[in-house]
């Protein structure tokens, strides 16, 4: 009978509850094989389901069991953001930061966060922070210190104008509205030795 119960609700197109019964089932299944079913019922949400809570909740199930997935990152980042949701945000990708296996992937994290925390939640100090982490990375990254320099001197920074590589989710970060207050300046950030 509970076998049937997943076919039942695919038969009917009832996808939501579908993925709905999984929770249980991930449970019930054995632990070194959770992070698969994890992986699958996220991407079956991804595909079916359009209630992004569902989608969320089951790709932080992934990240539990497999805390360097790729995918999960980017479908997280991309639900968050498009949910305007920066605090979250922010806590993903400084997740994400710290899984990267290289400093380039690390960077380019480390760089989205410092927007996020710059221009989303009105924190400099911590995107000093973050642009100080980049800068250990790869000192001879000029964007940086002129993003800093811009901001430590309250010039509003030309997001666009960097790329793809302030673009989160498909999202031009520079097309994000400031929060009121953003503007104080951040800390010096002092050269990579």
């Amino acid at each position: 009978p509970r076998a049937a119960l997943p076919c039942l609700c695919e038969q009917r197109r009832d996808w939501g509850r579908r993925v709905e019964l999984e929770k249980g089932e991930l449970e019930r299944v054995a632990p070194e094989k959770r992070g698969d079913k994890a992986i699958d019922v996220a991407r079956l949400a991804a595909a079916r389901v359009s209630n992004p809570n569902i989608q969320l909740y089951w790709w932080e199930r992934v990240l539990e069991h497999e805390p360097e997935h790729r995918q999960a990152f980017v479908e997280l980042t991309k639900l968050y953001a498009h949910g305007e949701r920066w605090r979250d945000l922010a806590t993903v990708l400084l997740r994400q930061a710290d899984a990267s296996p290289g400093n380039d992937d690390r960077a380019a994290a480390l760089r989205k966060l410092a927007f996020v925390e710059a221009h989303c939640l009105g924190e400099p100090a911590s995107a000093g922070e973050r642009l100080q982490a980049v800068l250990e990375l790869d000192p001879h990254d000029l964007d940086v210190h002129r993003i800093h320099r811009e901001l430590s001197h309250g010039t509003p920074v030309d997001w666009a104008a960097l790329g793809d590589r302030y673009v989160i989710a498909g999202i031009e970060l520079a097309a994000i509205p400031a929060p009121i207050g953003s503007s104080s300046p951040l800390p010096e950030i002092s050269p990579a030795r």
